[in-house]
């Protein structure tokens, strides 16, 4: 398990620490540094190539400077990068599985389905061949040749037994085998001294072991009653009082804060009133300048007005559009018609008649009309500006060039003019709320300032009567008394087991018959140190190989006399070369038959391996439905099936179940081979689809599930488990049904589990449901 994670330089994060549970939740928003905090984990867990891809991407964001190791309980954890990120490891928003071929974590899951890591496909054909009796296999040309050697040689031992009457074994060889025998008895006579001396060493070792195993355990002992008495010296603040100074603080914090606003509006009421006051005063300046204006612009109006109502007129032409064309192509058609004639009557008489409508057209367009002398208007304006100046004494006068910009500009100089002195009545009633409300914050600030005060006495009084000085130091102590009770606890239950092992009713019974024990050995005289365990271990292996060379020497000791009764019966007198031609060829016999019997036992071992592989090779469906379960009760943890479905199992059996989340599981899951285009889940309707047509929230919970039962198959032991954001499609119900599912997991495998989120809601019910778990904001 991850104990500590240090963070001397690694991407945004420079010496930090993280401290690990066997739960850990952190909880950050984007950019708050959870993928860093993964990468971080990945590194650690992995050390990932820099020719590899990932090792490319942790380089590229990270750099080589990156600095990040990690602190483990127990022996450290190592894994392979495809295993960590397709069974132990979530990305955000990434659930996928690489099932390709070839991959080290799924050659584990494989292994740990089929037979143990075997191809029994592969063994059978290889046992095929080793069971044959072919002539032509090399085994069977072997045996063949060993059955010619064997008939040989028995042919010559037949010929030495011819022989064997007439030899004598010399009676030399009878008197060197006794002095042999009398060796060894010696030398086991030795053998057997040295053992019981080593026996007897050890047994006072072990009496050394128990002395000191019985003081560890007396003073075990007392560190239970030392933290009983500690305990009790804690007895005050076993309550949780905390909450009633918090909430003074709290009051505190909120008043001083109301207070901060109540000044703070003080002052800019102060300063509103202050810019009203000249704002009015500002206003009441300018009307008084400019009192005469409105009268001014009152007599130009009716000015204008009156010019209006006789303007100069000038008279215009006006010339119909439509009648000029027509007269241009009647006059146009007349000479063109002309020329058609051949006659230059007919042509001066089509021309002239054109010419003549035409000019008719063209004096019926012509029109006179009378229209307003826009020049005279702009005239009169120019006069009314310049006088409008002389009148009134302004630089500026006024700024439009036409009567009806005039018109405008003086309409817009009364209505200001009367918009501002309604202005200044507005702000003076205006003033005269700021300047009430000021005088109610003032009341208000004075009277927050006395319940400041009233807190803080109140504050004081309390941290005396707990007789602490500040609430750290009674947050310490109510810690310190949890602590030793939780200390106290685990004591108590280790207590139980170890009364329980030493068949003892009480603690004091096991006390007493500690030290009961310890004098005893102090009567033996037994010190409190011996042998080191090196020591105490070379000791073992030596009683270990004189037991086993004092086996050995007995062995030869009975075949040495067996040797010498055998020769005794047959010394005749004389001593030849034929009783060692009888054994050597004896000899040659037994190991030729040896042989013969070995490959017939292997032949006969191949063909019964082969059987085996035969049954285990038409077998492995059930091996994959076996995983196709396991999958099937993750998944229906996360996302239980309450509608009536039809199951078919690889065993071509059809059943009909109504399935409900408390039945014993069924196989929901199907899987004609270890690959994800090859599996069959069931949608919210009970109809199985293959992966790619699932919803996102299904596919996610599946792939999920499947993760978990993979991790399961590939190896015991691994003990982690990290999610990133790992429920990013799924809704509030399948969420709370997965971490139900996580939380069963990480306690049946006692594994550590990480997760990272952003979703408030989400750290809330892992927290609720991982009571122990640690919650870290980044």
């Amino acid at each position: 398990m991850i104990e500590k994670l240090i963070m001397d330089r690694f991407g945004k994060f420079h010496n930090k620490k993280f401290n690990f549970k066997p739960v850990t939740i952190f909880v950050g928003k984007n950019e708050s540094g959870k993928t860093t905090l993964f990468d971080a984990l990945f590194q650690v867990l992995c050390s990932p190539k820099a020719s590899k891809k990932q090792g490319k991407m942790l380089k590229a964001r990270y750099s080589d400077s990156c600095k990040v190791k990690a602190v483990f309980t127990g022996e450290p954890v190592y894994l392979d990068e495809d295993e960590f990120l397709n069974l132990y490891a979530v990305r955000s928003g990434d659930m996928d599985l690489d099932l390709s071929s070839g991959s080290s974590w799924l050659e584990k899951v494989k292994s740990s389905l089929f037979t143990g890591g075997l191809d029994p496909q592969r063994l059978k054909s290889k046992f095929e061949s080793l069971a044959s009796y072919k002539g032509s296999l090399k085994h069977n040309k072997a045996l063949q040749e060993l059955e010619k050697s064997k008939a040989q040689l028995k042919d010559d031992l037949d010929a030495l037994n011819e022989k064997r009457q007439n030899i004598l074994t010399q009676e030399t060889n009878v008197l060197e085998a006794g002095s042999r025998v009398e060796r060894m008895n010696k030398e086991i006579h030795k053998l057997e001294k040295g053992i019981k001396e080593i026996e007897n060493e050890l047994d006072y070792q072990k009496k050394i072991t128990e002395r000191s195993d019985l003081n560890e355990l007396l003073k075990w002992i007392e560190k239970g009653e030392e933290i009983r008495r500690r305990l009790e010296s804690l007895e005050a603040f076993k309550g949780e009082e905390i909450s009633q100074f918090d909430q003074m603080k709290s009051r505190l914090q909120s008043l001083i804060r109301e207070m901060d606003a109540g000044e703070n509006n003080e002052q800019h009421l102060k300063t509103l009133i202050k810019e009203k006051r000249e704002s009015i005063a500002s206003l009441e300046e300018s009307i008084h300048d400019k009192s005469m204006l409105p009268g001014f612009a009152t007599d130009y109006l009716e000015k204008i007005a009156k010019f209006r109502k006789n303007p100069p007129l000038k008279i215009i032409v006006i010339w119909n559009r439509g009648l000029i064309i027509a007269a241009a192509m009647i006059f146009t058609s007349g000479i063109g018609i002309g020329f058609l004639f051949n006659t230059l009557l007919y042509q001066i008489i089509s021309s002239g008649s054109g010419l003549f409508l035409g000019l008719l057209f063209l004096l019926l367009a012509r029109k006179q009309d009378k229209q307003i002398d826009a020049g005279a208007q702009d005239n009169y304006a120019k006069w009314l500006k310049d006088e409008w100046k002389n009148r009134t004494g302004q630089s500026t006068g006024l700024l439009s060039e036409t009567l009806d910009g005039l018109v405008q500009e003086l309409q817009n100089l009364r209505l200001n003019l009367d918009h501002t002195a309604a202005t200044v009545g507005e702000m003076k009633t205006q003033l005269n709320k700021l300047e009430n409300s000021l005088s109610e914050q003032i009341g208000h600030n004075r009277n927050l300032q006395k319940s400041i005060e009233d807190i803080k006495n109140t504050s004081a009084e309390w941290l005396s009567r707990k007789k602490v000085s500040s609430r750290d130091q009674y947050i310490e102590k109510s810690l310190a008394y949890r602590n030793n009770f939780q200390e106290l606890t685990r004591w108590e239950e280790e207590c139980r087991e170890e009364l329980e092992k030493k068949n003892c009713e009480s603690l004091d019974q096991l006390k007493r018959d500690c030290e009961r024990r310890l004098n005893l050995l102090d009567k033996e005289a037994v010190p409190n140190q011996g042998k080191s365990d090196i020591e105490i271990k070379q000791l073992e292996n030596l009683l270990k190989g004189k037991n086993s060379k004092l086996e050995t020497s007995r062995s030869e000791q009975t075949l040495a006399m067996r040797s010498i009764d055998r020769e005794q019966g047959e010394i005749t007198g004389s001593l030849g070369d034929v009783p060692g031609a009888i054994i050597r060829t004896q000899k040659a016999i037994r190991q030729i038959e040896n042989q013969i019997d070995q490959i017939k036992m292997d032949r006969h071992a191949a063909s019964i391996a082969r059987d085996i592989f035969n049954r285990i090779s038409k077998d492995s469906e059930s091996d994959l439905f076996e995983l196709s379960q396991d999958i099937s009760i993750q998944f229906e943890e996360i996302a239980p099936i309450t509608k009536t479905v039809t199951q078919t199992y690889t065993q071509t059996i059809t059943k009909t179940v109504t399935e409900t989340p408390t039945q014993s599981p069924i196989q929901k899951v199907e899987m004609s081979e270890l690959n994800t285009e090859a599996i069959l889940i069931p949608d919210a309707e009970g109809q199985k689809r293959s992966l790619e047509n699932l919803s996102s929230g299904t596919r996610d919970s599946f792939l999920l599930a499947a993760r978990l039962a993979l991790a399961n198959r590939a190896s015991a032991g691994v003990g982690i488990l990290i999610l990133d954001e790992p429920f990013l499609a799924l809704d509030s119900e399948r969420t709370a049904n997965a971490l139900n599912m996580l939380k069963n997991f990480q306690e049946r495998n006692h594994c550590q589990l990480i997760l990272f989120s952003k979703d408030e809601q989400l750290i809330h019910q892992a927290s609720s449901i991982f009571r122990d778990a640690q919650c870290n904001t980044l």
